[in-house]
This record gives structure tokens, sequence and C-alpha cells, in this order.
């Protein structure tokens, strides 16, 4: 029976277990009655199962490299018969440079650190371990049982530093650097860090071109591998792109993810984990079919595909227990799929996530801490503004410069000279530009028409640029003339802000909105919170304090409606919704049809107290306006429900008046 590809695949399953040794009698418990069950049940397009997780030891009697300890039966082979009869692709999650077996059995694949200590953990990307085990291993599986592709996790997030012997040799070869940084402050770190990302780069190359050279229809996914961790143009044969969010704060890392692999020009999906494990009880708790369900409402409404991870016994069998919970999340996304499914999303409002500034003070090679922080926050606030958000980098915009109204730049360290020379041109040409905080606004304070009380100089922008916490903004202030206490003023309205500002006088012809002052009352000396000028046929926007930091970690609804009040001066969305700021919303299109995504964002997201929840409150009383220059032939709800709408000069006006999860209005 022929199988689909994972491009066209929507909904499916993951299960892993990370064989290890207290695996000792992998398939005494599978059988082919509970893997019908969960098919039946859950009705996925795909399956993922567990061949090698971290511990480097296969969950299949592997010829090649480090097996578990002990086997009853052949659990792959029973989870690749059923669903094959069943016509179902099988994928494999398979553990890469995280590979503790591997580096045990052959210490010289293993990465060293800056004091020499081999790697229990991760491999070289300059050593044999691809030739040696990956390469092979996954030939062996692929022409045992005829597995569809593979998963493959511990890759981009794992990449650490390396000063093994082999590595070293290779980047003094290619860079002609003799000496080998090993901090941020040492010369060519940069050099260093780069050369080490090109490694990984090439070790994905390497692997994706041999696999494809002998099993062409081989299907191959790095785990977060051209993401918002890599963000950069996908250079290697990766057949699609695939990330698992964070667990807890599962809905604002999906909101946030999918906006970038969105963009990416692959097909992709995301992976929400079933449960949650509690970092205080450090025990498990499985999530209810509505939590889930919100998960999967932010991919599956900008296009993507959505899988949900659930867990293998410690001998690779199912718990039937939870299936019928994953079907309910099954049955929620494929009611939508004809109306979200690979729909083109419409060009309104992006955020640039600078791929030279991520790269530049980026801790860790390929994973992002603290580095995305104003990123992640001005995100939201838009969001939260119901403005329709994508994520774009450099490569996005030389590819098309003009294909945003609106460009928002949160508070961004370094850019190329390039790339604000592209910015610069975007104005010109009648975009928009809102750069937010002091470090990227400097770039274009000539185009916000200010002095700056105190411009940064590069020693004192590089300073800030690894001021990623309060405590370290603080410490900063202390030798830098700088303000890191403001009150915002806004609309009538005053917020407390402890973030990175700067003052400035506007020139003549510049327009300004909001003030900082010192202290929380509307008196006494303050500077613009915002700047704004015409340039060319668009204009520039500069915002004079970092709020999207704040408003990730402690929300001010103040921050909010400040943020969402600049965009509307200078651009009026496609759709507007009023009624509640609890709305994320996406615009696509399905050839004639408009599609207008809403999703209901209210109550927690990474609470520290709530974990699991089974009840979403739903919102009331939606009001939508849309720019449509014919009458529409019809607006339908899905799932279904009754819309009042009218159509009257040009504007469609409709009112939805329950939205639970996740509705779609269609346009047609």
């Amino acid at each position: 029976m022929e199988r689909k590809r994972r491009e066209d695949c929507f909904f499916g399953v993951h299960f892993d277990f990370h064989a290890s040794d207290d695996s000792t009698n992998i398939g005494a418990n599978t059988t082919e009655e509970q893997i019908q069950y969960m098919l039946d049940t859950v009705q996925p397009d795909f399956v993922q199962c567990d061949s090698k997780g971290h511990p480097g030891m296969t969950s299949f009697e592997t010829a090649v490299g480090t097996r578990a300890p002990g086997f009853a039966r052949d659990n792959l082979k029973i989870w690749r018969d059923v669903t094959a009869r069943a016509g179902i692709p099988l994928f494999l999650h398979y553990s890469g440079v995280f590979d503790m077996a591997a580096v045990r059995v052959h210490p010289e694949w293993a990465i060293v650190d800056a004091e020499g200590q081999v790697s229990r953990d991760y491999t070289s990307l300059r050593g044999g371990y691809s030739d040696g085990l990956l390469i092979p291993q996954l030939s062996e599986v692929i022409d045992r049982y005829d597995v569809d592709g593979v998963w493959i996790d511990g890759e981009a997030w794992a990449v650490n530093p390396d000063y093994s012997p082999a590595f070293l040799a290779a980047f003094r070869r290619d860079t002609g650097c003799q000496t080998v940084p090993k901090s941020p402050d040492d010369p060519d770190y940069d050099v260093y860090m780069d050369y080490l990302r090109e490694s990984f780069r090439q070790y994905l190359r390497h692997y994706t071109d041999a696999l494809h050279q002998k099993y062409p229809r081989f299907q191959i996914a790095s785990n977060w591998a051209f993401s918002t961790y890599m963000p950069e143009p996908v250079s290697a044969g990766v057949d699609y792109l695939s990330a698992d969010y964070n667990p807890i704060d599962s809905y604002n890392t999906a909101r946030f993810e999918s906006r970038y692999l969105a963009t990416q020009g692959k097909p992709w999906d995301i992976m929400g984990w079933s449960f949650i494990v509690s970092p205080v009880e450090n025990i498990p708790s499985t999530k209810s079919a509505c939590q889930i369900e919100r998960e999967a409402a932010a991919p599956l409404s900008l296009g993507g595909g959505f899988q949900v991870y659930i867990q293998q016994n410690r001998d690779g069998s199912l718990e039937k227990w939870m299936l019928p919970v994953v079907g309910e999340v099954s049955r929620f996304c494929n009611e939508r799929r004809a109306k979200c499914f690979r729909a083109e999303n419409i060009p309104q409002t992006a955020v640039l996530l600078s791929t030279y500034n991520f790269y530049k003070i980026a801790r860790r090679a390929l994973f992002p801490d603290k580095e995305y922080i104003a990123a992640r926050g001005i995100t939201q606030a838009l969001l939260d503004n119901q403005l329709s958000v994508q994520l774009i980098s450099e490569h996005h915009l030389k590819a098309d410069l003009m294909r945003y109204p609106v460009l928002v730049l949160p508070d961004t360290a370094w850019l190329e000279e390039e790339t604000v020379a592209l910015l610069r041109r975007y104005m010109e040409q009648g975009g928009h530009l809102i750069a937010v905080g002091p470090l990227a606004a400097q770039y274009f304070a000539d185009e916000a028409g200010v002095n700056m009380a105190h411009p940064f100089t590069t020693e004192e922008r590089q300073q800030l640029a690894r001021c990623l916490t309060v405590e370290d903004l603080d410490k900063a202030a202390e030798t830098l003339p700088i303000a890191v206490k403001r009150y915002l003023e806004f609309d009538g309205f005053i917020t407390g802000l402890h973030a990175l500002s700067c003052a400035v006088t506007p020139l003549e012809g510049t327009e300004s909105a909001g003030s900082l002052y010192e202290g929380n009352a509307p008196k006494g000396p303050c500077s613009p919170a915002a700047t704004a000028r015409q340039v060319g046929k668009g204009t520039c926007t500069c915002i004079w304090t970092n709020i999207g930091e704040k408003y990730l970690l402690a929300q001010r609804f103040l921050v909010r409606d400040f943020l969402g009040g600049l965009v509307r001066q200078v651009f009026r969305p496609l759709v507007r919704v009023t009624g509640s700021h609890f709305v994320d919303v996406n615009l696509s299109r399905n050839g004639d049809e408009l599609l207008i995504h809403l999703i209901n964002t209210s109550g927690p997201h990474g609470s520290e107290h709530t974990y699991i929840y089974d009840e979403i409150t739903p919102l009331t009383g939606l009001t939508l306006e849309a720019d449509c220059p014919s009458r529409p032939a019809a607006v339908e709800a899905v799932p279904a429900q009754p819309i009042d709408w009218e159509w009257h000069d040009g504007v469609l006006r409709a009112r939805l008046d329950r939205l639970d999860i996740y509705t779609i209005l269609s346009v047609q």
C-alpha cells in the first residue's frame, strides 16, 4: 500500500523511551493489537517510534552499534508490520550528536571542553561518528525494516564548543587561526563559533546526502535545524523541518516558533508534549485534550502540521489509557484541516529576528537561552494587539524586501551594514520600520529625526549586548551613563519599566508618542518614549526603551497598547478584531478564500503554579472588520456556528458569539 510522504502528513504521533540500562525486556508486552488500537483511536497520518535515544542504546537488535541489554521480541518489527498494513508511514526517533554510548565506546569521537575534559554525552562534529555509526546504523534499520524516515533528536541544541584534537586540527587548517579562543573575551572567538556552526552544517549535509544517495525516498528531519535555534536559510538536505517545544510554556513557545518555521519554505510541523514534568516534583502529568488542542492551534493556523509526543513504556509497549485523549486532539485538528493545512499566509506585520545578532551574542552555538527575550516579548505584544505576525531573518529580507508592510526590529545590539542599508531602502520604498529599544533605534537615529543624549560607543554596545538579565543591566548602570528605571506614560496612564532606556531630543518635523519620566507621575524631566518621521514613501518609528523584554517577563497592558498604537498609526491591518485582547489572529488564503484564524489565548501560560488544566474560558462577543473590495459570497465558521455579518462600502463586519479554542472564519 502506498504510504504518504511527510509533506502530505498533517497530524501524527511520536513515541520514544530512550532505551538504557533498564531496558532489559524490550518487546515483551508489545502487541499488534495495542498498536492497531492506537491507529484506530488516534487516526494519525504518520507514526514516529523509538529506535535510539540520548543514552545511545538502540531499541532494536543492531549489529552496528550498542544495543539495549535485553530483547524479548523484535519490537520495531511489530510497529512496522502494523503501520505498513494500515498504509501509515513509520518514522524513527533517533538521537544524533547526543549519544552517550558512542562516546563511551569511542572516546575519540567525543567533544573535549575548554578544560580538556572528554564529554560523556556529545559527539564531535569533526570526529568519526557520522561515518562510523550514524550513517551505517540508519542504513541498517532502513534495509531491515523499510522505515519511511527519521526525526533526529539531540542535534542543533546539543552542539557545544569542541576542543578535541580532530576539531582543533580542522579549525586551524580551515581558518588559519593558530591560537584557539576559549571564551568570548578571547580574540577570534566569533571566528571559532562561526566555524562550530559551519561544522554542524557540514555534518548535516554529509549524512543527509549520503542517506539520500542510497535511499532517495527516505525522509529526514533534524530537530530544531533551521528554526529559531538556527535562524538561517535551509542549506542541508533535510526533507522537512520540525521542533518540539517547551512542555511547560508550550503555547507561547509554539506561537513564536511556528511563525519562523512558516517562513522557511519547507514542509514543517511542531511537536507538542502530551505531558509536563514538574521541575519542582520531578513527576510527569498528562495534559488534557483542550490544553494540547490549543498548543496545536498555533502551527495549524500558520499552515503547518502537528504531532503529539507520548512516552513508550520502558519495554517499548504502549499505555492505552491516554490514547483517547490524543484521539480527541486528532479530531480537533482534522476538523480544521481543509481550511488550514498548507494555506498561504498573508503578509502583514513581521518581526526581524536577526541571525547576525543572535550568532554574535549567543552563549551557546545553536541554543538560545535569554537571547530572544526582547523578540519574544515584542512578538507576544503584537499578537495581543490582534495583529497577524510572522518572524523573518536577514535572508528573508534579501529575498523579498517589501513583502511585509510593517517590520518591527526588537532591541538588537548588532546589525550588519548591509542589513541597515536594506532597512533604509525598505523605508524609502514605502515600508514602515519600528525599531524597539535604544540599541536597535540608534542605528536609525538620523531617520527618526532625533539627537541621542548619549550615543553608545562600540565598547558600550558590546557590554550592553551581554546584559540578558535585570541584574546584568543594573551592574552595567554602575559604570555606564544609562537609565534603567523609567516610567512610561501613554494615553493618560503610567507604568514602571526596569529596562534600558535612552533620552532623545526630537528635531523639527519629528513626531513624538508617549513620555519617559523619572518618577511615577507625569511631572519633572521627561523624554519622548517614541519618535516617528517620514522616510521616503515610508516611515521610521523608534522606541527609546526596551519594552519587549519587559512585556515577556512582566506583562503590562500599557506596553501592549503603546506598541499597538504605534503600529496602527502607520498601518491599517487587513482584519481588525475587537472584544478581547486574548485572541491570536492569523490571516491566510486558499485560492479566492480569505481565512481568518482566531485562537483563544486566555488563561495561564508558563505559570509555575498551573501546569495542567482542563478548561479554557470561552470568549464571547468578538467583532471583526475585514477589508473586502466586493461582497463575499459567503462567510462561514469552522467548526460550524452561526455568523451574523454584513458588507458595506468595501468592509465586511461580522460577529462571533463564541470562541472556544480555535475557530476559522472562511470569507468566500
